[in-house]
């Protein structure tokens, strides 16, 4: 099944579980999938490219001060709000599209909005336990670019649809060359780490 297919399948079918419940899958997008750990997958990204962290902002902070603070942190085009940074609690989440929507169109001043003026509030999550094909599911079925992970309800990471997609790619790639995969997922070329989570 072509990528494109499986992602529109994928859309087509995940639109039932509710918000807060536990995640729903009809069918798997590849068998490593349901094993590969979104923590595992994290650690490989971070070990890969040190910058492609998430960053954690105040929530009180100004526009401003955020877009300064993700520029010289990460390339990845959003950040996880927090109310107390020490706590690395989730409040909120704020893109890239949210600054050009709720700000730039609207023409507010990013130099005294607040980022809890424009965040997605109690944003949707995923535990850095759980299986990427679970992350897919949620992505697709809340249609978001972006999820936070976290480590027991505190910040772990962000996950893009992009980079998901982009690995469940390179694991189709692998199973046509590799049919059965047969060899154990810490042995799949640039796979994941063999921490445990």
């Amino acid at each position: 099944m072509s990528l494109l297919r499986s992602t529109r399948l994928l859309s087509r079918r995940l639109n039932n579980s509710s918000k807060g419940s536990p995640i729903q899958r009809e069918f798997s997008f590849h068998p490593v999938l349901g094993t590969y750990k979104v923590g595992d997958f994290l650690g490989k990204r971070q070990k890969n490219d040190p910058t492609m962290v998430a960053t954690t902002i105040n929530a009180k902070q100004t526009i401003t001060e955020a877009l300064a603070k993700i520029a010289a942190e990460t390339p990845i085009r959003s950040a996880i709000l927090v109310e107390d940074e020490a706590a690395k609690k989730i409040c909120g989440i704020i893109t890239e599209r949210d600054f050009a929507r709720k700000v730039d169109l609207m023409d507010r001043d990013p130099n005294s909005t607040l980022c809890e003026d424009i965040m997605t509030p109690a944003p949707e999550t995923i535990e850095k336990s759980e299986s990427l094909d679970d992350a897919i599911t949620v992505l697709f079925k809340g249609s978001y670019r972006h999820l936070p992970v976290t480590d027991r309800e505190s910040v772990s990471g962000m996950l893009g649809i992009n980079d998901t997609l982009r690995e469940l790619f390179r694991l189709q790639v692998l199973h046509k060359h590799m049919p059965a995969m047969k060899a154990p997922l810490t042995s799949i070329p640039n796979g994941p780490s063999k921490a445990k989570t």
